[in-house]
């Protein structure tokens, strides 16, 4: 499987960071992130999910008032047709 990083595309200063989030919903082995710093973009390869998908988001300055945002789009299609 493909780790964030390997095969994808990154603008704007996104890259791999150390760290991963506490519920550790990966596995406890899972020791890498994601860093997108505002404006950032990161393209993943394509890739196969079930019906449903999960992130975590974790805003590392500014305070509780200040706004953060993250987009994401995705493209489906369907391997049956």
């Amino acid at each position: 499987m493909s780790y964030a990083g390997a095969d994808w595309s990154m603008t704007g200063g996104a890259a791999i960071a150390n760290g991963n989030e506490f519920y550790y919903v990966g596995g406890s082995e899972d020791s890498r992130s994601l860093s997108l710093p505002a404006g950032a973009s990161a393209t993943s390869p394509a890739i196969c999910v079930g019906p449903t998908i999960r992130s975590f988001v974790k805003r590392q300055s500014g305070g509780w008032l200040s706004l953060a945002s993250v987009r994401v789009d995705g493209a489906v299609r369907d391997v049956d047709r």
